[in-house]
């Protein structure tokens, strides 16, 4: 499975911003319920907690978190498949989050006119950037993508020279090292002009001290690295990883298929059976989640009770599998294999 930058870098930017003093405790409060909702994928609730929520000073605030609930749910989950099996991605992409997104810089700007000093509006500012170079590099605007990214970047920098407490701001400057000295020849001839110099090993170091130190941003933090270690066939660090995160986010969907996958990848079948079978039935109580991520399951389910020649659950999973026939990636091996279960009956 295949995972691009700009999924994995969305949604730190909210989390971040309340790293700050608010002096409403009961505000935090309801950010960690709200991370909770959204990670474990309960959209529906996380909008109706917020819609609920009046802070009338933090409007600049409010715009964002809306758009990061929209971003996570509309682009991140339901558009995963798209980018990580290399499918060009849906152009039908809501002009509403695009609107959203400048908006949030506007506002950002405003409270940035009354105060240049004010950490929390240039991370935010900073952030939205990010969220439209996302937007960008998903409609193939490559050029686009990088402007924004680097305006992003430079109002991070600045956010972190004025509250150096902000330790969650790691999380974006590693995911920038990482992928940027991990980019393709043309992407880094392009750096260079926007950026400063990236270094892959770095953004290590900046993500496992985000992992570490961060306030609200360990989970993405701890997939990030989790993605890096299955890259790199690291699996049993992987699996660590995804198993810390599923203890407080057990109905994340990406986190749950990846860890299915590295499961299959080391040879565990039987994890991987056990694994799916976990999250077939979590995946009943989802709404609005892509059917490519049960599709997946009962795949790598398939191809493992063959390999422990378990042959009737296996003709089960490629036939729930075809019922699907999503990702359509493995239509094809999995009728050849269920025909071929089928001929040595």
């Amino acid at each position: 499975m295949k995972i691009y930058f700009f999924l994995v870098f969305a949604f730190i930017s909210l989390n971040t911003t309340f790293c700050q003093n608010i002096a409403d405790s009961s505000f935090f409060i309801n950010i960690t319920k709200y991370q909770k909702l959204v990670y474990n994928e309960k959209f529906e609730e996380a909008i109706s907690l917020f819609n609920d929520t009046n802070y009338d000073s933090l409007n600049y605030i409010n715009e964002f978190i809306l758009t990061s609930i929209e971003y996570w749910e509309n682009f991140v989950i339901n558009e995963y498949w798209e980018n990580s099996l290399n499918y060009k991605i849906n152009n039908n992409l809501d002009n509403k989050l695009l609107s959203t997104i400048n908006n949030t810089i506007v506002l950002s700007e405003k409270e940035l006119n009354k105060n240049q000093n004010n950490s929390l509006a240039l991370f935010i500012l900073g952030s939205s950037y990010g969220y439209k170079g996302m937007y960008n590099l998903a409609k193939g605007e490559t050029f686009s993508a990088i402007k924004n990214a680097s305006k992003g970047l430079d109002a991070l920098h600045l956010a972190f020279n004025i509250d150096s407490t902000l330790v969650d701001i790691n999380y974006a400057f590693g995911i920038y090292n990482y992928n940027a000295g991990s980019a393709n020849f043309f992407i880094r001839l392009l750096l260079p002009i926007f950026f400063e110099s990236a270094d892959k090993e770095k953004g290590i170091e900046y993500l496992e001290y985000a992992k570490n130190h961060g306030k609200l941003s360990v989970f993405q933090s701890t997939f990030t690295l989790a993605i890096i270690s299955e890259k790199e066939g690291n699996y049993p660090q992987t699996i660590a990883f995804l198993e810390a995160i599923l203890n407080d986010y057990p109905m994340s969907s990406p986190v749950n298929i990846l860890l299915i996958q590295t499961y299959y990848n080391l040879g565990s079948f039987n994890k991987t059976l056990e694994a799916g079978k976990t999250f077939v039935e979590l995946f009943k109580k989802k709404k609005n989640i892509p059917l490519e991520y049960l599709g997946y399951s009962y795949y790598l389910m398939a191809l493992s009770a063959n390999r422990l020649s378990k042959i009737n659950e296996a003709r089960e999973f490629f036939e729930k599998y075809l019922d699907i026939k999503k990702p359509r990636d493995f239509v094809e091996n999995a009728k050849k294999m269920l025909l071929k279960i089928e001929t040595n009956k």
